[in-house]
């Protein structure tokens, strides 16, 4: 029995150091982050293999006491079950990330890879510990054959099948219904916490006849925004039907209609007002402990849309829209248009006896955020000058496809975040470390902790980071990318190292107060807070200044609505309940006051306090009335400055190798720009006596004199940036243009009302009209003639509508519809707009000369997503900004005959043309941008 014994001890001790070791490799598997323990059936793999090693050490210290016994053999049976578990658990939760990494050359970049191979590990461990078990249970004896020998071999193998059918088939068991009903999140699923059923359909109808568009959020799951429409229109209403099935899975649909006369208006009914309006969509959901259910963002969702004649004119006010574009009358289906999910978010519930009573849009946003940025994935439109890093890395990404560059943003339930920004190169489809014959090989991350709030438009703000650490290694190649990618803690340059905020607080500006816009479990972008400049406090010895009043804000008797008066001529009128917003313009003179709206309609108040009625240019229904202190209007008028004389144009040399360029303006500051690294550097500058002398933020200064200027110039921040310029000294006489004459003021516009009232027409002197049918917010617009008695409207199509007479008969039909139409008189000499007088004689060359008028102001306007700026100029210049990344592009344009043509400093033209012109620019240096 010695021999047996040894054997069997020798096999326990085995089964315990293995079992350990698949503990230790199972824990590995999460410290990467990719796994978070508690999810899955990480529960159950740990008793499991916990119970193995208990159950086998119980069982050598049994044998210890009672060798020859047989039912302490029985226990290594145990240990075989619970060690098979545990294993085929494992591998359940993990087939998926095995058969990828068996199969590909996987690599998350998130510790994905090294998670899957631990569990790998783990798992053979405890198949090898359980085969050990096994060897050791079933040795032959050594001694002389006793009765107890004799009996043990068959003993053993009936207990052992015994044992096994009773411990597996009820773990298989347990461990389905544990994996099927495992919590997400501190919630459970299909039922409430009573442990009744919450499955079935519940239903809800919104409209303004029924008067509950309290319930009405401002995501009602349709590509349009319905709320301000129904809230002027009772006709519109909304249908909410949402399913939650016992699977845990929901379907939800919003359909939105009109009513007319009780009943539903259909496609191609005489009222015109049939629409079909409906989003299906489908999710999961969770039944929340205070029994609301929340559904999870759409994961799939299909809206269909179509608009009759007068529905049709609901859909700008509506906003249908599908990103960017409006959305047109067809089905969209999120496989194909995968933006109508975000018509769906995640939303919590209140539903009851088959109604739903409420529901608003799902604020928590706690889990793990994800992007991976890179000119290869052709998404550095994301990218900010602030990456989170020490080093501004977003040049040399545009220039190298193999930078690449992971946010990871994970938001604590406790209101706390955790952020990393990891930078490596990409070479032959994966990451290079450092090492690799390649060079590229690079450390560059970023790990932060602070805390976060959720807005109300679902952003999150984090706050500046609390903590941060930051660690660097640059390899072979990949260090030439230190200076270009300016690697700074504050004024010095970073070596490989580790820093952390502790030591060096400066870490903790890398990673300022930012706001990120979230979608599923991607990042879609990120904006960083920039920090209120400081206002330096006026000299003790001066009494300050009592500042304008920027605005008086005023809210109408009934409390509803509140109206904002600037200082600047404009107004805005506020009804929050609807989100209802208006802009105008207004005076205050002589003790009136009058507003002008859109439309050009006035709302006319006078005496002391002024009592104002206004009137939403959208609709009659929906009014204000104000009581205005008469002395809220003293706006402290400011003088207006003397007209300065426009400003020279900058002066632009390439350097002599054409690898960058100078900037010269004409108030003595300059501008040095390296192109491919997105490098620039500004200062000052002198040219006197032929010397020109520049001066860097630094204080170095760089010197060139004769004619032409010879001038090396070497970057502020790095020596090895150099750039060497040959400058023609008649270049730097910024000759002063001439202000151009000043024009005279557009004139007047002409309004006519309909016979009936119902619409109105607007002349306006250029030659253009415009027809207005307020009650359903129908415009029309084109061109006129008046000729020999006779006015001819030309709308978009082409067709004609013609007047003569005095007073002028004119019947005009909607462009769209032929039963929309307005019938207008109108006295022939309004469309006269008063002939501008002859200019008088000159002045005899005695008289002194007239004085110039200012320059025109220059026309700023920005790109329809808000990103990019186009300004244009009096003088024929153009100048486009993208301020994210401080891209300036400049060059000439022309309009005319109606066509907007650009030409940029390469020649390439774009050209716009139409009312309002449709422009689309690309960039002289970059068609992507």
């Amino acid at each position: 029995m010695k021999k047996q014994m040894t054997r069997e001890t020798a096999a326990g001790f085995a089964v315990i150091a293995l079992t350990v070791l698949a503990l230790v490799l199972f824990g590995l598997g999460f410290s990467t982050g990719y796994y978070t323990y508690g999810q899955m059936n990480s529960v159950m793999v740990t008793v499991c293999y916990g119970a193995a090693l208990l159950i086998e050490c119980a069982s050598l210290v049994c044998l210890k006491k009672f060798p020859k016994a047989v039912w302490p053999r029985l226990l290594t049976f145990l240990v075989t079950a619970a060690l098979a578990f545990g294993a085929l658990t494992l591998l359940g939760d993990r087939v998926e990330g095995i058969g990828i990494c068996i199969l590909t050359d996987y690599d998350s970049g998130h510790g994905g890879e090294e998670a899957i191979y631990f569990s790998l590990g783990s798992m053979l461990a405890a198949l090898a510990a359980m085969v050990f078990n096994i060897i050791g249970a079933f040795g032959k004896d050594a001694g002389e054959e006793t009765k107890l020998a004799r009996s043990r071999k068959p003993a053993l193998w009936g207990a052992c099948a015994a044992v096994m059918l009773a411990v597996l088939i009820p773990s298989l068991i347990l461990g389905g219904v544990f994996k099927t009903n495992a919590p997400a999140a501190g919630k459970t699923t299909v039922q409430a916490a009573d442990g009744s059923s919450v499955a079935g359909t519940y239903k809800t109808t919104i409209s303004g006849a029924e008067t509950n568009l309290d319930i009405l959020q401002d995501e009602q799951f349709q590509l349009g925004k319905l709320q301000g429409l129904m809230n002027v229109d009772s006709r519109l209403t909304l249908d909410l039907a949402l399913t939650l099935n016992a699977d845990g899975t929901y379907a939800l649909t919003s359909d939105a209609y009109c009513m007319e006369a009780g009943k539903r208006a259909v496609i191609g009914d005489d009222t015109g007002l049939g629409m079909i309006s409906i989003m299906k969509a489908e999710g999961t959901y969770t039944v929340n402990e205070d029994g609301t259910v929340t559904t999870s963002a759409a994961e799939h969702a299909n809206f269909q849309l179509e608009l009759d004649t007068y529905s049709s004119q609901m859909r700008s006010p509506a906003k249908y829209q599908l990103g960017d574009a409006e959305a047109a009358d067809g089905t969209y289906d999120s496989a194909e248009y995968p933006a109508v999910l975000d018509a769906v978010p995640s939303t919590i519930w209140t539903v009851a006896d088959g109604k739903i009573t409420a529901y608003e849009k799902n604020t928590d946003v706690t889990g793990t955020y994800t992007v991976t940025i890179s000119g290869a994935e052709v998404n550095l439109d994301i990218l900010q000058d602030q990456q989170f890093q020490l080093g501004k890395l977003h040049g040399l990404m545009n220039v190298d496809s193999r930078l690449t560059l992971d946010l990871a943003l994970t938001l604590n339930a406790d209101g706390t975040y955790a952020l990393t920004s990891d930078a490596y190169c990409v070479e032959a489809g994966k990451r290079a470390v450092i090492g690799d014959d390649t060079g590229l090989g690079m450390i560059s991350i970023m790990k932060a902790e602070g805390t976060y709030t959720v807005n109300e438009d679902g952003t999150v703000t984090t706050s500046p980071a609390e903590h941060a650490n930051f660690q660097l290694e640059l390899d072979t190649y990949s260090s030439q990318m230190r200076s270009p990618a300016q690697y700074k803690l504050g004024d010095a340059e970073v070596a490989d190292g580790t820093y952390d905020s502790a030591d060096n607080p400066a870490v903790l500006d890398a990673v300022p107060e930012t706001v990120w816009t979230l979608s599923g479990s991607s990042i879609a972008g990120y904006q960083v807070v920039a920090p209120e400049e400081a206002v330096e406090e006026p000299a003790a010895t001066e009494a300050p200044a009592e500042p304008a009043a920027a605005s008086a804000v005023i809210t109408s008797d009934d409390g509803g609505t509140t109206m904002t008066l600037s200082a600047d001529g404009t107004y805005q009128f506020d009804f929050a309940a609807y989100s209802i917003s208006e802009k105008g313009t207004y005076t205050y003179e002589k003790g009136i006051l009058t507003l002008t709206d859109k439309n050009g309609k006035t709302s006319v108040g006078e005496g002391d306090p002024i009592k104002l009625h206004y009137t939403y240019s959208d609709s009659d229904q929906l009014t204000g009335d104000y009581t205005i202190p008469a002395d809220m209007l003293n706006f402290a008028s400011a003088e207006a400055p003397a007209a300065e004389a426009p400003a020279a144009e900058p002066v632009v040399i390439a350097s002599d190798d054409g690898g960058t360029e100078m900037t010269f303006n004409a108030d003595g500051t300059y501008r040095f720009w390296f192109e491919a690294y997105s490098i620039e550097d500004v200062g000052t500058y002198t040219y006197e006596n032929g010397v020109l002398t520049l001066t860097d933020k630094n204080g170095k200064t760089s010197v060139g004199e004769g004619d032409p200027i010879k001038l090396h110039y070497t970057y502020s921040d790095s020596e090895q940036l150099t750039g060497d310029y040959t400058i023609p000294a008649d270049m730097l006489s910024f000759a002063s243009a001439e202000a151009p004459a000043a024009e005279a003021p557009a004139a007047e516009l002409v309004v006519v009302a309909s016979d009936d009232g119902g619409t109105e027409m607007t002349f306006n002197a250029d030659g253009t009209y415009r027809f207005w049918f307020e009650a359903y917010s129908i415009e029309d617009l084109g061109t006129y003639t008046y000729e020999n008695g006779v006015l001819t409207l030309t709308d978009k199509n082409g067709k004609a509508s013609v007047g003569e007479g005095d007073p002028i008969k004119l019947h005009y039909a909607y462009s769209d519809s032929d039963q929309l139409t307005g019938d207008y008189t109108i006295p022939a000499e309004a469309l006269t707009f008063g002939a501008a007088a002859a200019p008088a004689e000159e002045a005899p060359a005695t008289e002194a000369p007239a004085v110039e008028a200012p320059a025109a102001e220059p026309v700023v306007i920005a790109s329809d997503d808000g990103g990019t700026e186009m300004t244009f100029n009096a003088d024929g210049t153009y100048r486009f900004w993208f301020e994210a990344y401080s891209i300036e592009d400049l060059g000439t344009y022309t309009y005319e005959n109606g066509v907007l043509t650009l030409t940029d400093k390469n020649g390439k033209a774009s050209v716009g043309e139409g009312d309002p012109i449709k422009l689309h620019y690309a960039y002289s240096d970059s068609d992507q941008l």
